[in-house]
Order: structure tokens, then C-alpha cells, then sequence
């Protein structure tokens, strides 16, 4: 079950800032900016890293990971 994607998932990705507001479109995610695991905030300076919050309406619920749209389409990792 924890290789489905699930509404009110938090996925941490890391990727170039333009195919991400591209995912937060297409996907209807929030994205919060300053990506965090407890207290420590995750950083790069060549790419973007932030915290995308799935909804229930998004066409990734019900997906694997492996199998979503991420890494080919928007050139994105989860973390």
C-alpha cells in the first residue's frame, strides 16, 4: 500500500523549478516551497526541492510512484 500514491500524501521532490510549477498545474498539488524533514530544511542550489501535498483529485492518487508521470514527464525525483 505504501507504493500508491494516496490523497494528502506529502511528496518530497526535488527538480528543475519550471517542470515543477508544471507538475503543481497538471497535478493540482500544493507545493510548499521550503521542503523540511523535522527540523532540518533540504537544500540545493542548482535545483528546486519542496513538498507537494497530493489531493484528492489528482490524477496521481492510485498510482505507484514508479509507474507516475514524475521522473519522465516532469523531470522530477521523489526523495
Amino acid at each position: 500500500p505504501y507504493n500508491y500514491v494516496r490523497d494528502g500524501d506529502t511528496l518530497i521532490l526535488q527538480g528543475e523549478p519550471q517542470q515543477l510549477l508544471r507538475f503543481q498545474e497538471e497535478s493540482r498539488a500544493q507545493l510548499i516551497p521550503e521542503a523540511r524533514v523535522g527540523d532540518i530544511q533540504l537544500r540545493s542550489s542548482d535545483v528546486s526541492i519542496v513538498e507537494a501535498i497530493v489531493p484528492p483529485n489528482s490524477p496521481l492518487v492510485g498510482q505507484r510512484l514508479a509507474e507516475s508521470p514524475l521522473g519522465e514527464s516532469y523531470r522530477a525525483n521523489v526523495l
